[in-house]
């Protein structure tokens, strides 16, 4: 390994957080055990003593060329001339490498502070629920444990011998736990926000930017989806949020109210559908309405009482449904970016805003499970009529 490579290694080192030490944000950092530091701290010590050993021999091969030189090639005048150069290149070979030796043993000595204080920091936190050290069972178990504990990265064991860093939310994220007496303890599976700069979209969907907006979209007359681990984690409750646009003259669950055969595999509605395990379970759906106006088949339930639809029974009332498109006639065939759908805000029919308290939701699962949830767009027309697009999509299991 090179100087270049081992001083980079210390200073990394030297500046990491560690683990347990939450810095709210997505960035993650890794343990660094006591045989490592202790194996850099050698290391570095070793590399110190090893240029001081060349800088020596250098230094004292150059004086006896020098004094060989000059004392060969001078007589008289010219040996006193000789041997005042002499001494001066002497001087200043030495003093060279004095300053570099001086620099070295001060770096040296500053890394070698920051490691002690990491060690330091290491040893206060082996034994916290959560650290790598010991990886707590899930995010409740950290926020039992340590009552104080904030949001951030932990180290969990999602299974025997199997562990993982993942985000845990330690505030009452989705409003879930309101009148219970609790709250906080939520594990993130999910965070897309396509408002970050080089934020990407699944495989599958298509990136789409208009008026200042980028989203993910679908594509024609099917159910695209992309998946999200919950890293072997066993969660009963899925609580979360989807923030997204409508294009066009999106037609609600009309799908399965013309044809109440098709089923939760399908596309029986524009918009956005949460399952999870095989056969699919319904978690939650995301309708896009016609409009937020009339009362036909093709818009939300929420927009009056004469709604004559009937709903799937597979998604219940397990769902949020919305509409960009504020007056009584076909929506534009443009992106209606607005009004973001299902954002509990803007509802020209004011139920549709209160309906199950949009924008977060939260589901009790008839059973535990370990399954990835499965995010589908679904649109039962072209994408030149109609588009159903996400901006946000955040998830939390417990």
């Amino acid at each position: 390994m090179s100087y270049a490579a081992i001083f980079c290694l210390l200073l990394l080192l030297s500046a990491t957080s560690v683990v347990g030490t939450v810095d709210g944000n997505d960035s993650t950092t890794e343990c660094v055990s006591q045989e490592e530091l202790a194996s850099v701290k050698a290391e570095m010590e070793r590399r110190v003593d090893q240029l001081h050993s060349q800088l020596h021999y250098r230094q004292n091969v150059t004086v006896g060329i020098l004094k060989d030189h000059c004392s060969s090639t001078n007589t008289g005048g010219a040996v006193e001339t000789g041997d005042t150069v002499f001494m001066s290149t002497v001087f200043n070979i030495t003093q060279n490498d004095a300053d570099i030796i001086a620099y070295l043993e001060k770096v040296n000595q500053t890394i070698n502070e920051r490691l002690d204080s990491l060690e330091d920091s290491i040893n206060s936190n082996d034994n916290k629920a959560g650290s790598f050290l010991n990886p707590a069972h899930n995010c409740s178990h950290i926020l039992h444990q340590h009552p104080q504990a904030t949001s951030g990265h932990y180290w969990v064991q999602s299974s025997p011998g199997y562990v993982v860093k993942m985000f845990c939310d330690m505030e009452r994220v989705c409003g879930c736990d309101e009148g219970r007496g609790e709250g906080g303890g939520w594990v993130r599976v999910a965070n897309i926000n396509m408002t970050r700069p080089n934020e990407n979209c699944p495989a599958g969907f298509r990136k789409v930017t208009d008026s200042g907006k980028t989203m993910c979209g679908g594509q024609s007359s099917r159910c695209i989806s992309t998946t999200f681990s919950s890293q072997g984690l066993l969660y009963s409750r899925v609580c979360g949020k989807i923030i997204g646009y409508q294009f066009g003259r999106t037609n609600g669950l009309l799908q399965y109210i013309s044809d109440n055969t098709v089923s939760i595999d399908t596309s029986f509605v524009d918009g956005i559908v949460l399952t999870h395990g095989s056969p699919r379970a319904h978690i939650w759906t995301f309708v896009a309405g016609h409009d937020q106006i009339s009362t036909i088949n093709e818009d939300c339930p929420c927009n009056s009482n004469s709604f004559s639809g009937t709903l799937p029974p597979y998604i219940g009332n397990d769902y949020f449904c919305d509409s960009a498109h504020t007056v009584n006639n076909q929506p534009p065939l443009s992106y209606l970016t607005n009004d973001p759908l299902w954002d509990g805000a803007g509802c020209v029919s004011g139920s549709c805003c209160t309906f199950n308290s949009p924008p977060w939701f939260c589901k009790n699962l008839s059973a535990p499970t370990t399954d990835a949830i499965e995010l589908r767009i679904c649109l039962n027309d072209g994408i030149d009529d109609e588009d159903v697009l996400f901006e946000i999509v955040e998830l939390y299991v417990q």
